[in-house]
């Protein structure tokens, strides 16, 4: 067991049927950003594998959660199942379970510091967090909820040293409604059909302007932190400054010639960097 930890928090995930019908639209306006697959974990195998091969003294973990762009439940309606299931489709939820996990990092470290050969100390034990996309999102609410709620679990928080968030809108999509949206019109007439997490991302949301406002605290809270920001220079998703907006991290780095998909595959030297200037070596 090590004392640094790397949590990786995917982005978006599109039902394959979707996936498929806004792919071909893409491909037919001769788009030259397709939506992300819904690959999860693998969506960070490239990044940890560079990581790994400069012998990172990091242990790597990762945080799946649901996401969906429709909320129609799987099963009979009148279970309380159905409300189970929407609840996985929205992000304070989802932000909870994160913070749940963390907590559990600690409780397995703090155990495994009990045994006075495994050379490790509690206080040595930090975490960073690196979400791709939808994944900073969830990453900002976890804090922010933990800030706010005075809950035992949540309080291995204050563990968290850094973030990187790559392509995470921070003020929003400005393109779900005009563009991710557009191979389904019909859903459109009926929104309660769309999933909560969709909403919210949407640019300018009541979530995002919320969330935006509560980090501001949350910053002023936590001085022995550190947040960094990554963008790709094409990425209609999470344009990169100046042609979006970065409220996260005035030093916000761009990476040329890549989209919101390839910057995963593009962008280590850039996360190592971070990673070791914070301490994760």
């Amino acid at each position: 067991m090590k004392s640094k930890y790397i949590i990786f928090v995917h982005g978006w995930q599109w039902e394959k049927v979707i996936l498929k019908a806004i792919n071909e639209l893409a491909k037919n306006l001769k788009m030259k950003d397709p939506c992300p697959n819904p690959s999860g974990e693998k969506t960070f195998d490239t990044l940890k594998k560079h990581l790994n091969s400069t012998s990172l003294a990091c242990e790597f973990i990762f945080y799946d959660y649901s996401t969906a762009l429709f909320t129609i439940p799987k099963i009979k309606p009148e279970t309380d199942q159905k409300e189970k299931d929407e609840n996985k489709l929205d992000f304070i939820p989802n932000a909870k379970a994160l913070l749940i996990q963390i907590n559990q990092i600690k409780m397995e470290y703090i155990e495994a510091c009990r045994n006075t050969d495994c050379g490790l100390k509690q206080d040595d034990l930090k975490i960073a967090l690196i979400g791709h996309s939808a994944g900073g999102i969830v990453i900002r609410q976890a804090l922010v909820l933990a800030e706010q709620e005075a809950l035992d679990v949540y309080k291995a928080a204050e563990l968290v040293k850094l973030i990187i968030l790559i392509v995470s809108p921070s003020n929003g999509s400005p393109v779900i409604p005009e563009w991710l949206l557009r191979p389904i019109p019909n859903v459109l007439e009926d929104v309660s059909f769309l999933s909560r997490q969709i909403i919210d991302l949407c640019c300018q949301s009541s979530f995002i302007n919320k969330l935006n406002s509560e980090w501001e605290i949350f910053k002023k809270s936590r001085s022995n932190f550190e947040a960094r920001c990554i963008y790709a220079s094409s990425d209609p998703f999470a344009p990169a400054p100046p042609k979006g907006e970065c409220i996260i991290d005035n030093q916000a780095i761009t990476i040329l010639n890549t989209n919101h998909n390839d910057i995963l595959n593009n962008c280590h030297n850039e996360v190592k960097t971070i990673l070791d200037n914070n301490g994760f070596k």
